[in-house]
């Protein structure tokens, strides 16, 4: 297994930048990085504006739209 740490940064309109999830998980599974994506859906984060990666399959499916449209209209919800 390709297991790795699953992390996500915010950065806001001012600039400052803060922590909001780390995880383990495969970076190449889809259903790893959906399930961390859903995990900070429900604790009440909007979905991201944009995603910077270093080729991580399961990360760049998440975001190329080949998501279900429960997940999609979860993160959409505001």
């Amino acid at each position: 297994m390709n297991e790795g740490v699953l992390v996500t940064w915010g950065i806001l309109e001012d600039g400052r930048k803060i922590f909001s999830e780390i995880s383990l998980g495969n970076k190449e599974s889809y259903r790893d990085w959906f399930g961390f994506f859903h995990s900070l859906r429900r604790r009440g984060s909007k979905a991201p504006s944009s995603v910077t990666s270093d080729g991580a399959l399961g990360l760049l499916k998440v975001f190329r739209g080949n998501i279900s449209s429960e997940f999609k209209d979860s993160m959409l919800e505001t």
